[in-house]
């Protein structure tokens, strides 16, 4: 909690500065895996406070309504035999977009 703390400090005592360079200091403040879900929440409060202050609603400043939603699937850290079948079930499923994890194991 001190790193949230930290980072709406640093907001707080800021001048007026742009979005990308506001989420770019958040991200120095609360980097990498462990403080991914509260550097989340922060980013969304600003983008939310960004569109209240033009009065463009997040949906529109977003890129407006969809009558589809885009997936994908994670393909996980297996050998690259099953990384492979996994790969071609979901395209088979009609899931183009897949992200495949790395590592050592196994």
């Amino acid at each position: 909690m001190i790193k949230a703390s930290e980072a709406c400090q640093l907001l707080k005592n800021s001048s007026s500065m742009k979005l990308g360079l506001a989420l770019e200091r958040v991200s120095e403040i609360l980097p990498g895996h462990e403080f991914a879900s509260v550097r989340a929440g922060v980013e969304m409060a600003l983008i939310d406070a960004v569109a209240k202050s033009i009065s463009v609603p997040l949906w529109i400043l977003f890129g407006g309504a969809s009558d589809c939603i885009t997936t994908d699937i994670t393909i996980p850290i297996v050998s690259p035999a099953e990384a492979a079948e996994l790969g071609l079930q979901s395209i088979g499923n009609k899931i183009p977009n897949f992200k495949v994890e790395g590592g050592k194991e196994p």
